[in-house]
């Protein structure tokens, strides 16, 4: 039996001959390195890796210079989630060849996996330079290009690799995506349903076309795309953390955190199932501010500080470098708040660098970059290099704008980059993570001596408020009454469908049910989705609400538009126990006055103190009980809900809610005193 001889069998997938022919060969030569490598090949190709890898480095051993032996150990190893060893084998490889196609590949697909997108670029370019059809090749670049949101290029990649090969199914699911980030939804749409004809089966098609019906409304039909893929593969985590999220966006959290919950059970290092399910627990009443902290706090153990030295000079009276870092500086709720902040900052003490980590830039982008003092867009930057490019750029205090929301970047926030870092704005409680410093509320939303417990940062308390909210141009006038014209109350949500749970449309139905005729007009985009809507209304019925007093609205993409909808919504409900803070600041704008219940933490009384800061304590409610009767006695009372309307907008414009520059003085002040106390070494080793 000869080396011919198995190789011979294995190419024509007769795997059970080839190892016979191997074993063979080394039963009467046991240091045999080509049949010990090829053994190695078939032990991989079954899927049986830990023999493979041993076989392979037996190889290596006795035969160190063939780079296609550091090759096909690489690609073992990158199969075992080894990514780094894949790379020093793959390099390895190259060392010995460097105009080796499919080492460049395979050396790319293993810091693409490592995050090190624009390294991944130049060795798939490399590949393709040497093997110019190689479409595996053309396919990885495309990735790589998209993860850097160059989409036009990675477009073309992914249409260079459908020329080559028109049924290959992995690049029309991945031109699918990026023709989704471009915004092209239907022609995205299509192609998934192509690479699905082609393949039924294929779980990345499955899962992203889910992701698109979901994004777009339509929740039943990614329920099912979600659950055939489970179906398929149960072990497919990432499909249980997506059904979870459509379970969370369509008002029913309890199961949310269920599916999550097992999709990190499925996958122990899944960090978007972990920091969803940290998110997810306040939306779920039953979750208590100990449970939640704790959970924060076990996250953030598993991550500890590194220690850390900064050369940033210490003089604590000099100008600041002060870095935010969001994926959300784009049309989205962050922007409404960061933007007056960036506006009015005090350039000769403050220099602000903003950090972009999303993929697609719009008008409120560009209108942001323009207030900055400088702008990096960092998308598709592994956390290790952009933490190592924002220590380069001397940052003083970093800000991170996002939490446990999507795209975040707290992996760089871990590495402490910055001598100071503070966690603001995105995300209502505690990131966890003991290299974060700070946490900027303010006394209403945290009330001195009571929430302290719950966070791994120090508090900082802004005066007054702790945000500064700019509404959008295109908002109307406020419109008169509109139960003077339909001659019913309507009462309004415009929150997410996560922050609404049975027990509060019961509450919302007890308020119904006591101003007889009233309505109550609920917006979000799940509402596209028939599915949902009767599973509201099935809601609402459970507690005595017919569905004609319901309106459901979807999504309105137009800013315009969805303002003048709340000239139709006379009174709004706040979400319980997760507030509303953007659609609180948004009802106030349009006149209409909102109710809520402070709770004890910062996520139940971010209303309270966006009211408080107006002057509108009178629609504050301590418990479930007073809520309903504040939304009862203002519905009946038509005089007074006039004249809120109509004096709410200028009353929201003079107070410190959208007095911009004394809050960017304050914000400003307290950043000088988180760097007069890392200067004095107060903070120095955190």
């Amino acid at each position: 039996m000869t080396i011919k001889d198995g190789l011979a069998h294995h190419r024509a997938g007769r795997s059970r001959e080839a190892e016979a022919a191997y074993r063979a060969i080394l039963a009467a030569e046991p240091e045999n390195p080509e049949a010990l490598h090829l053994l190695g090949v078939l032990e991989q190709q079954r899927g049986h890796l830990k023999p493979a890898v041993e076989l392979m480095r037996r190889a290596i051993a006795l035969r160190p210079k063939v780079p296609t032996y550091h090759r096909n150990l690489g690609t073992a190893l990158q199969a075992q989630g080894d990514s780094p060893g894949a790379e020093a084998c793959h390099r390895a490889a190259l060392a010995l060849n460097p105009d080796f196609p499919e080492a460049h590949h395979s050396l790319a697909e293993a810091l693409r996996t490592l995050g090190r997108h624009p390294e991944a670029e130049t060795h798939y370019r490399a590949a393709i330079r040497l093997k110019p059809n190689f479409v595996f090749a053309h396919n990885g670049l495309g990735l790589a290009l998209a993860a850097q949101a160059k989409l036009a290029e990675a477009e073309a990649q992914y249409r260079t690799a459908l020329t080559q090969d028109p049924k290959f199914a992995q690049s029309m699911t991945n031109l699918a995506h990026v023709l989704e980030l471009q915004g092209r939804r239907q022609e995205a749409e299509n192609e998934f349903r192509r690479a699905l004809a082609l393949d039924p089966k294929s779980l990345a098609a499955l899962v992203n076309l889910g992701n698109l019906l979901k994004e777009t409304g339509r929740t039943t039909e990614a329920a099912r795309l979600y659950t055939q893929a489970i179906a398929l593969n149960p072990g497919l985590a990432a499909a249980h953390n997506n059904l979870a999220n459509l379970y969370k966006d369509s008002g029913r959290a309890e199961q949310a955190l269920a599916h999550f919950r097992h999709a990190l059970s499925l996958e122990a290092g899944f960090e978007a199932a972990h920091t969803n399910i940290l998110l997810t627990m306040h939306y779920v009443p039953g979750s208590t501010p100990e449970e939640i902290a704790r959970a924060h706090f076990e996250w953030g153990q598993r991550r500890p500080a590194p220690v850390r030295t900064h050369a940033n000079d210490r003089d604590p009276e000099r100008a600041l470098r002060v870095a935010y870092v969001s994926p959300d500086l784009r049309r989205h709720p962050v922007a409404s708040f960061i933007e007056p902040i960036l506006e009015h900052h005090d350039r000769t003490r403050i220099e602000a660098i903003c950090y972009a980590t999303h993929m697609r830039a719009d008008k409120t982008t560009a209108r942001l970059k323009s207030l900055a003092h400088g702008w990096r867009d960092v998308v598709g930057i592994d956390d290790k290099t952009l933490a190592t490019r924002i220590r380069d750029d001397k940052i003083d205090i970093l800000v991170e704008l996002a939490g446990h929301t999507a795209n975040h970047r707290l992996g760089v926030c871990a590495l402490k980059p910055t001598p100071v870092q503070v966690n603001y704005l995105g995300y209502p409680d505690t990131i966890g993570l003991a290299a974060i410093d700070y946490r900027l509320t303010d006394a209403v939303a945290d009330p001195p001596g009571r929430t302290e417990r719950f966070h791994a940062e120090t508090l900082v308390r802004l005066p007054h408020c702790y945000l500064c909210y700019r509404p959008p141009a295109e908002a109307p006038e406020v419109g008169p009454l509109p139960a003077r014209a339909s001659g019913h109350v309507t009462f309004g949500s415009f929150n997410v469908l996560a922050k609404v749970h049975p027990a509060l449309v019961e509450r919302w139905a007890r308020i119904l049910d006591a101003v007889p005729g009233s309505h109550l007009r609920l917006k979000a985009q799940p509402f596209r989705d028939s599915g949902v809507r009767d599973y509201f209304r099935g809601l609402f019925a459970r507690f005595g609400i017919a569905a004609d007093r319901l309106d459901l609205h979807d999504h309105i993409t137009d800013s315009g538009a969805h303002f003048a909808l709340y000239n139709q919504v006379d009174i709004a409900l706040d979400t319980d126990p997760y507030n509303g803070a953007t659609t609180t600041c948004d009802a106030l704008w349009m006149g209409v006055p909102v109710v809520t219940r402070a709770g004890e933490t910062h996520v139940s009384r971010m209303a309270t103190t966006l009211l408080s800061a107006v002057g509108l304590d009178e629609t504050i409610a301590r418990t479930p009980e007073e809520y309903e009767r504040i939304a009862v006695d203002l519905a009946k009372d038509e005089t007074r809900l006039a004249a809120l309307r109509a004096g709410l907008r200028r009353r929201m414009a003079t107070s410190p809610l959208m007095d911009a520059p004394n809050f960017v003085r304050a914000l400003e002040a307290a950043y000088r005193e988180m760097w007069r106390n890392w200067c004095a070494g107060e903070n120095a080793a955190r």
